[in-house]
């Protein structure tokens, strides 16, 4: 699986807009870590970068 084959995958996948997260994303294509890792060496939000969706956001703090 190459760079290509990722990002297609990434485009192909997303909800309301948004890039699925990666337990959603291997789920969704069975793409696991070790294949994007391989190709992007970092996080799974850098190739959804060069996908040009909008990367996911941690949830910010509840306050009480």
């Amino acid at each position: 699986m190459d760079r290509h084959d990722i990002i297609g995958e990434i485009r192909r996948t997303p909800r309301e807009g948004r890039a699925l997260g990666e337990m959603a994303f291997e789920c969704g294509t069975g793409i696991k870590e070790s294949n994007w890792s391989d190709e992007y060496r970092a996080r799974l939000s850098d190739a959804v970068a060069e996908a040009g969706l909008e990367t996911n956001q941690m949830n910010p703090r509840l306050r009480r």
